[in-house]
């Protein structure tokens, strides 16, 4: 999520969202959960965006960039997806940014 700029995308995407009401027309902004940042900043940065951002802006591209990430995308999304408590998160909340949104 923008590693190591992570809060700094959030805050962007968030006054994106703030402007919605102002702008008229709905938020087309999507951050990307894409592994890129260490596993140690991965669950604080995906609490701190459903926070703050809510599940249906958040989006999970499939380029598996993290070269901690080993077995690639089937393995990163099963680890993600099967542990969406670690997240703070239901498991509808997990669908919507691993398929739905993208699927929008």
């Amino acid at each position: 999520m923008s590693y190591p700029w992570t809060d700094e995308c959030l805050a962007m995407a968030g006054k994106l969202q703030a402007m919605q009401p102002v702008r008229g027309h709905e938020w087309t902004c999507y951050v990307d959960i894409t592994p890129g940042a260490p596993r140690i900043w991965q669950v604080e940065a995906m609490m701190k965006a459903l926070a703050y951002l809510g599940d249906e802006h958040l989006i999970y591209g499939s380029d598996c960039s993290d070269p901690d990430n080993g077995g690639g995308v089937p393995a990163d999304l099963e680890r993600r997806t099967q542990h969406p408590a670690g997240w703070g998160a239901s498991s509808e909340a997990v669908d919507r940014v691993v398929n739905a949104n993208a699927l929008k």
